[in-house]
């Protein structure tokens, strides 16, 4: 539970730091210009 609050932090604050979390996460080499995509639901709103 701690890890989902901080996750959906992360997406709602600093976007951008998503894809060095995966990367981090599960061993990957995406590039940071990788485009992300977020899908909304009840747990996650647009900032802004």
């Amino acid at each position: 539970m701690i890890f989902d609050n901080a996750f959906r932090t992360i997406l709602e604050r600093a976007p951008e730091l998503v894809v060095m979390m995966i990367n981090e996460a599960f061993h990957t080499d995406y590039s940071f210009d990788e485009p992300v995509m977020q899908c909304r639901n009840e747990h996650v709103t647009k900032a802004g």
